[in-house]
C-alpha cells in the first residue's frame, strides 16, 4: 500500500478482521508506516500488536510483552 509505505494483507480469523502490515521503511522509522495504516484502516493504538524477530531468543521461543522499551 503506497499510502503507508508497507505491504498490507487483509485477513479474518476467529471472527476478527486483521490488517497485517510489513513496513518497507528503515527499522527506526517503521512507526510512520504503522501510524499511517492506523489512520487509513481506522484502528486504535490498543488494537496494534507488534511481531518481530529477536536473535537473542532460541528458535521457536515466543515472548509477549505489554508495553515498555525494546529490552
Amino acid at each position: 500500500d503506497r499510502r503507508c509505505c508497507a505491504d498490507v494483507a487483509l485477513a479474518a480469523a476467529h471472527g476478527l478482521e486483521l490488517v497485517l502490515l510489513k513496513p518497507r521503511r528503515l527499522m527506526n522509522i517503521n512507526g510512520l508506516s504503522v501510524a499511517s495504516a492506523a489512520e487509513i484502516y481506522n484502528f486504535r493504538p490498543e488494537d496494534i500488536y507488534l511481531v518481530h524477530d529477536d536473535l537473542d531468543k532460541a528458535l521457536g521461543k515466543v515472548a509477549i510483552k505489554l508495553g515498555g522499551s525494546a529490552r
